[in-house]
């Protein structure tokens, strides 16, 4: 990763209803979808970006791609 990386969790913010990597509270890096960043993925970094998939019910859910997380994607390790 390129210098002044952002290392934290990956979090959803409601009110603006976008991701960001956050160091403890302070939001670090806002991730939209197309961004590429990084994930911890069994104590490695895999790199991914945001998309949009759907459930077995044909609900609407996060998905991280590269990786096999999605639904509620909150707190995964992730750099930007």
């Amino acid at each position: 990763m390129a210098e002044n990386v952002i290392e934290g969790k990956l979090i959803f913010d409601e009110q603006s209803g976008m991701f960001w990597v956050a160091q403890n509270a302070n939001y670090g890096a806002q991730l939209k979808f197309g961004d590429e960043f990084e994930v911890k993925v069994d104590g490695e970094w895999v790199k991914t970006s945001l998309a949009i998939d759907s459930d077995e019910n044909g609900g609407l859910i996060f998905r991280l791609t590269n990786t096999p997380y999605s639904g509620n994607i909150d707190g995964i390790d992730a750099r930007k």
